[in-house]
């Protein structure tokens, strides 16, 4: 018995300090401006977009060299109202969605579920896409740019 609880105190610890280093890696509250856009080239402008979050990221990020390289990248004019349309394909968790200083609180869409949300582009720059919710594949829903040119 003085085994088992031994074995529960050290794999809690454990636990612990893999979650601590992981949001070290990670944070929960990234900065607005997205990391060097220097791999990013909008060759098109829209303002509608639809974001698949799934076992494989968003748009399969993973198969995109997420997170090392920016995906999805959606490139749009500044001074435009932008909506992106979330579609949720995951039939077993939730995922979550949001753009650092546009939809910093994020949302979240339940597996087989759509969320759509519009918002006013006020300000040219680069802005970071992310889930907001711990998920399976969340380290691979980190990387994801809103580029907004004027």
């Amino acid at each position: 018995m003085q085994k088992l609880a031994l074995l529960m105190i050290v794999a809690t610890f454990a636990l612990a300090a893999g979650v601590l280093f992981y949001s070290s890696q990670h944070p929960f509250t990234p900065s607005q401006q997205a990391r060097d856009v220097s791999d990013v080239n909008c060759t098109s402008y829209t303002n509608t977009f639809t974001v698949i979050a799934s076992q494989s990221g968003y748009n399969d990020s993973i198969a995109h060299g997420a997170p090392s390289k920016h995906w999805p990248v959606l490139c749009a004019m500044a001074g435009e109202e932008v909506t992106i349309t979330i579609v949720n394909s995951d039939s077993v968790e939730p995922h979550g969605f949001a753009i650092a200083g546009y939809l910093d609180a994020g949302i979240t869409v339940l597996p087989g579920k759509t969320d759509t949300i519009t918002f006013y582009a006020s300000s040219p720059g680069d802005y970071k896409i992310y889930c907001n919710v711990i998920c399976a594949v969340h380290p691979f829903m980190q990387s994801g740019v809103l580029v907004l040119s004027s």
